[in-house]
């Protein structure tokens, strides 16, 4: 696992680990654990893979202070409410009220809400306004033809040196020739580094994605409690596992 580059000037911290673009392991995660940030936040009953990449997000940004944070597709504000103490934090989601999204945005204090979906460029989202944008399991429900776009948006949002981080979930199989839709969303995010992105560490290479007992993934119990609400992907769970991919990116 690389060790990724500090972040410069109002954004440096120590002890972040990862790729710019590349998939959270149990290193990563434990390390994350060890620090701490589990009792930070309030969790649910239910240990999975969301609770890994909360984790992930919190270990780079818990000792933040004083900077303007943006929560992407925040339908709970989980991690929110432990940054919004120390910050000006912004839950940010379109797919709210009849819309068929997440029915309302949560009200935390210290952070304020606003409808819009990055992507679209909304004004009601300010420019070269915030620190740091992150979002936990978003990006991979970004339809192709958009992924561009919500790059281009994150980047308008974000003051010159700050960065983005999103977790991702993907199904990775361990055969590599089963994983060729994966890998083609992957060429979707290796463009975005084209936008405006400085790399704070290695991308994936093309090609030949498989799954790895080093990578994080959600556990058994928890696949198997998606399969009652989506039974439709039991087969391609499976065969795979559910793992979290990580971009992380600074404007340039």
């Amino acid at each position: 696992m690389c060790k990724l580059a500090p972040p410069r000037g109002p954004l440096r911290q120590k002890g972040a680990e990862g790729d710019m673009l590349g998939f959270v392991t149990k290193e990563q995660y434990w390390a994350a654990e060890d620090a701490g940030v589990l009792s930070l936040y309030e969790m649910d009953d239910w240990w999975h893979i969301k609770t890994i990449q909360d984790a992930v997000v919190l270990h780079r940004y818990k000792d933040f202070s004083g900077r303007r944070i943006a929560d992407i597709g925040s339908s709970e504000g989980r991690i929110v409410r432990h940054l919004a103490k120390k910050n000006k934090c912004y839950c940010i989601d379109g797919l709210v009220e009849h819309s068929g999204g997440v029915g309302k945005l949560p009200k935390i204090p210290g952070a304020k809400n606003i409808v819009a979906t990055i992507g679209e460029f909304s004004s009601d989202v300010p420019e070269a306004h915030f620190d740091a944008v992150y979002s936990i399991s978003v990006v991979e429900h970004v339809p192709d033809a958009m992924v561009e776009d919500f790059f281009k948006d994150c980047r308008r949002i974000l003051k010159p040196g700050g960065e983005m981080m999103h977790l991702i979930d993907l199904y990775v199989e361990t055969d590599p020739s089963q994983n060729a839709a994966v890998n083609q969303r992957l060429e979707l995010y290796r463009k975005a580094f084209s936008l405006g992105f400085e790399p704070l560490g290695e991308i994936l290479p093309p090609g030949g994605i498989a799954f790895d007992c080093r990578y994080a993934s959600n556990p058994d119990n928890m696949m198997n409690r998606w399969n009652k609400s989506a039974p439709g992907l039991r087969e391609k769970r499976l065969r795979s596992q559910a793992c979290t991919l990580i971009m992380l990116a600074r404007r340039t």
